[in-house]
């Protein structure tokens, strides 16, 4: 069995930091995300992905539900939806996928494929302020708030949007046996176009972004993990993903 690179972020000396924006980000009303996660404890707030402040985040809430939020430049939450799952299984992959559209307003919340939008959330038209100034991944902006777990397949997309409703849109992050998909050395095959964050090398450089922002710093030492399941693709190895993802790397070098 193949599986995807993957990352083990130990909650207390480990997180990916950027000081300053993403190359090319800009304020939107659009944002899709697609990453798989496992939790290494439960009952605690742990963020995923942030933005300096609460600009935008994917947190792992006290509860153990899964939020999705950002603000407008005010400071005011204008986007905000939980997951109905609750995070509780330290020995499980579970994918993440997200998106929204405020100008409708509309946003979907899926957990291994299944709709898991919890009513209640915010959907406002307004802007979300993903030039926030700084960036977190596996912690806040400033390295708090530090993540135990692991994370693979960080995919964000910040100003475009993807109806999750539609079946073919999931089956390019996920495929319906719940098996990671490949996104392309760049992570450019959902939308044809790079998105801003894309982490999917192995551990030991998982900090640096294949997609188009701009590579985080290392704080503490993130530590290997196996990833989830790799599907087959058009009939090929998965292995064939492993050896993209590693001359990636090698380019890099």
């Amino acid at each position: 069995m193949a599986t995807a690179n993957a990352a083990r972020f130990d909650g207390s000396n480990d997180a990916l930091t950027k000081a300053s924006d993403y190359t090319a980000i800009a304020d939107s009303k659009q944002w899709t995300a697609s990453l798989w996660y496992k939790p290494g404890t439960t009952a605690t707030n742990m963020q995923l992905i942030h933005g300096v402040g609460a600009a935008y985040r994917i947190t792992h809430e006290a509860d153990d539900e899964i939020r999705f939020s950002a603000e407008n430049a005010a400071g005011s939450t204008i986007f905000s939806e939980d997951t109905n799952t609750l995070f509780t299984n330290t020995s499980k992959w579970y994918h993440l996928l997200m998106s929204g559209d405020l100008a409708v307003p509309i946003s979907h919340v899926y957990v291994d494929d299944a709709d898991d939008e919890k009513t209640g959330g915010t959907n406002t038209d307004d802007t979300m302020n993903f030039t926030a100034g700084a960036h977190g991944v596996g912690s806040t902006s400033g390295a708090a708030g530090k993540l135990n777990g692991s994370l693979s397949e960080v995919w964000i997309d910040f100003g475009n949007y993807l109806d999750l409703t539609v079946e073919a849109n999931r089956r390019k992050f996920i495929t319906s046996g719940l098996k990671a998909v490949d996104l392309g050395s760049d992570g450019s095959k959902p939308t044809l176009s790079a998105p801003i964050l894309y982490l999917s090398n192995p551990f030991g450089t998982f900090e640096q972004n294949n997609g188009t922002g701009g590579d985080l710093s290392v704080t503490g030492e993130l530590a290997d993990a196996t990833g989830p399941e790799l599907a087959t693709v058009a009939g090929l190895p998965p292995a064939l993903f492993h050896h993209a993802q590693r001359r990636s790397t090698l380019l890099r070098m």
